[in-house]
């Protein structure tokens, strides 16, 4: 019984990591949204305040960090998750 309880305390334990690694690698991939709206709309028609956002949302990196040595997206989460399996 302890043997049960130890790896299914184990998996339970693995999977909650993951999927709170992917919940907050997806804040990365949320902040790529306005893009699309940017894109249905003509350049001409953007004020100053979008044009400053859309350069922020394209060429800033938006996601959680690692005291800025690394940031935490959906490519870093499954390569690492990769290399342990």
């Amino acid at each position: 019984m302890h043997s049960f309880y130890f790896w299914v305390s184990l998996a339970y334990m693995i999977g909650r990591t993951l999927a709170v690694s992917l919940y907050s690698a997806e804040i990365n991939d949320e902040s790529k949204k306005p893009l699309e709206v940017f894109r249905a709309v003509s350049r001409e028609d953007w004020g100053v305040e979008v044009k400053r956002f859309n350069e922020e949302v394209t060429n800033d990196t938006i996601a959680l960090s690692g005291n800025k040595f690394f940031f935490l997206t959906r490519k870093l989460v499954l390569s690492v998750a990769g290399t342990i399996v």
